[in-house]
C-alpha cells in the first residue's frame, strides 16, 4: 500500500522481496511491531522503547493519525517546544499562550514555508531506522488550517502508526512471513 496526500495505490500479490526493509510482526493480532525511538530531526525525544511498546505499536491503515502514549507525547511536545529556544519559530508551538498550541488541539493558518520550517520526524522500528515523517504529513490540513497529526493516546497507552506515518512510503503487510516492509512509493 502507498498513501499520498493526493490518493494512493494498493498492490496485491506482487514480489516485494527487494527494495524494502522489514521489521517483524510481534503479535498476530493486528500488525504489532516494536518501536525503538522517535526522533525530532536527529534528536531522540528520550523515551525508553518500553513506553512505545507497553501496549503495542500498531501499524494501522485504518487510523488517520499518529498516536503516542502520554509519556512519549509529553516528551515529543517538550522536544518540539525546545526548538523555540534555538531560534526556530514554529507556528502554533512558539510564542503561543499556554493551553492554546498545536499540542492542545488548536489549528493554525500556515504558509508552505511555515510548514517546511517544522522538523522531519524519524521513526525507528526494530531492524528499520530513520523512517521519515515529513511536516507536510504530520501537520494535517482541515479547512485551510493546519492541525497536529500526532496525538496523545491517553489511557490506552498505545502507539499507533496511522496514515500520517504511512504517507509517502510503500508499506508491505506480509502476514504470511510475519513482517512489515517499508520502501519508497
Amino acid at each position: 500500500m502507498c498513501l499520498s496526500a493526493s490518493g494512493g495505490m494498493m498492490n496485491i500479490g506482487d514480489d516485494f522481496s527487494s527494495g524494502f526493509e522489514y521489521t517483524p510482526i510481534t503479535k498476530q493480532l493486528w500488525y504489532v511491531v516494536e518501536m525503538d525511538d522517535l526522533l525530532v530531526g536527529s534528536k531522540s525525544i528520550g523515551v525508553s522503547s518500553s513506553v512505545y511498546n507497553s501496549q503495542g505499536t500498531i501499524v494501522d491503515s485504518g487510523t488517520t493519525l499518529f498516536y503516542l502514549p502520554s509519556t512519549a507525547f509529553n516528551a515529543f511536545q517538550t522536544t518540539m517546544t525546545a526548538l523555540c529556544n534555538s531560534g526556530q519559530n514554529l507556528v502554533g508551538v512558539c510564542n503561543v499562550k499556554s493551553g492554546q498550541s498545536l499540542f492542545d488541539g488548536y489549528c493554525f493558518k500556515m504558509t508552505s514555508s511555515q510548514v517546511s520550517a517544522f522538523p522531519v520526524l524519524n521513526v525507528n522500528l526494530k531492524g528499520v531506522s530513520n523512517l521519515p515523517v515529513q511536516p507536510s504529513a504530520y501537520l494535517v490540513t482541515q479547512q485551510g488550517y493546519y492541525c497536529l497529526g500526532v496525538q496523545d493516546s491517553g489511557s490506552l497507552a498505545f502507539t499507533i502508526l496511522g496514515d500520517v506515518f504511512m504517507q509517502d512510503r510503500q508499506v508491505v503487510f506480509d502476514f504470511g512471513n510475519s513482517q512489515l516492509g517499508f520502501g519508497s512509493c
